[in-house]
């Protein structure tokens, strides 16, 4: 039974086990990832596990990952396109650990490992598959410059018709856009993956990217809009009864009400997002609501909380090896600290935080720069 197209042994005997591997990881995605359309898309031919739960899914395919990466790395000796696709397709099934901050090293191997092959087999269905993976592991690690490319390359790849991941691939180009500071950009990114939401009937994508859009409308000072586009993405995924979508847009309304000054609540819709967060192990979720409510807990003039939560999120980031995380962490310590009057290790903390930024090319290194220098001056 070694004739077939794929490398390793026994082809066939790889093909069912990618079969059953893919058919139970996409149900994991599309219970993790409620409103994307790519676990619609993707081709499954035979049976798989079902999952109670997102809960239950995330903690199958965090178990099973070695043996999960280790038949993509089989896949990947393919001789021919048609047999490289289903590990591409598990690979992109497998995206709901990358919340969870683990296994980024397998991720961005295992990618380029197909993304080889598939150039070297011109098969460009996999190659966007592994762009918009790589692009997710890029961000993961604040390398935004890099994962723009991947995302830009996935979407140049998708005008040949395979659009699997053409709105999340937008969504994401929006994101990036975002937290480089070109708000005008980020939000007709936005606009383009609603767009290709809509037209494929997916209304929690499009919920989605008008819970991300929030901030941009933020920062641009167009207050009402922020907060408008936040309640409608929450109530969709109410309506919908998605509880993964439901806790981010709970997540990015929360952040919106807490600037402007609408504290207790944001501290209602955060502590709701964080129990769901930690009860799905969604670290870098986890990190970034502890963080948010620290901040709301110092506008509220709360420092003993807000020392709590910048401590929690602080560790988190640091479990989870997640950088731009931990500058974030340590710069709301610092301001949580100084509220307690503990200068020195609020100092401390700013310092250190300063430091990740400018390792990391972050934006928030001048801030960081210029409130130190402000407080040093004011000494």
């Amino acid at each position: 039974s070694a004739t077939g197209s794929a490398g390793g042994e026994g082809p066939p005997a790889l093909r069912r086990l990618l079969d059953f591997y893919l058919a139970s990881a996409r149900s994991a995605h599309r219970l993790a990832y409620e409103g994307s359309t790519i676990a619609d898309q993707l081709a499954v031919t035979g049976p798989g596990h079902a999952f109670g739960s997102a809960d239950e899914a995330v903690a199958w395919l965090s178990v099973e990952a070695e043996a999960l990466f280790a038949s993509i790395a089989q896949a990947s000796g393919a001789e021919e396109a048609g047999a490289l696709l289903p590990g591409a397709d598990l690979l992109l099934a497998m995206e709901p650990l990358l919340e969870s901050g683990s296994h980024a090293r397998e991720f961005d191997q295992r990618a380029k490992e197909v993304l080889a092959a598939a150039r070297r087999l011109g098969d460009t269905s996999s190659e966007l598959r592994c762009r918009y993976v790589l692009g997710r592991v890029l961000f993961g690690a604040n390398r935004l410059t890099e994962a723009e490319s991947e995302f830009r390359a996935s979407l140049d790849l998708a005008a040949g018709g395979d659009r699997i991941v053409t709105g999340e691939a937008m969504n994401a180009l929006a994101v990036v856009a975002g937290r480089q500071r070109r708000h005008v950009e980020a939000l007709a990114w936005f606009d383009s993956a609603r767009r290709v939401f809509r037209e494929v009937g997916a209304r929690g994508g499009e919920a989605l990217t008008l819970s991300y859009s929030a901030r941009d409308h933020l920062f641009l000072g167009q207050q009402e809009e922020a907060i408008a586009a936040a309640e409608q993405g929450l109530a969709v995924f109410i309506e919908l009864g998605f509880s993964a979508g439901t806790a981010r847009a709970r997540y990015h309304l929360g952040m919106i009400l807490s600037r402007v000054g609408r504290l207790n609540e944001a501290v209602h819709h955060h502590a709701e997002c964080l129990a769901f967060f930690r009860a799905s192990r969604q670290r870098v979720w986890e990190q970034r609501v502890c963080s948010r409510l620290a901040e709301t807990f110092i506008t509220a003039g709360r420092f003993s909380d807000a020392t709590r939560h910048a401590e929690q999120a602080l560790t988190v980031s640091r479990e989870i090896g997640h950088p731009y995380g931990e500058a974030l962490s340590l710069w709301v310590l610092g301001r949580a600290l100084a509220g307690l009057g503990n200068t020195s290790r609020s100092h401390d903390c700013l310092e250190r935080a300063h430091d990740i930024f400018v390792r990391l090319g972050a934006p928030e290194a001048a801030d960081l720069r210029a409130l130190l220098d402000r407080d040093h001056v004011g000494n």
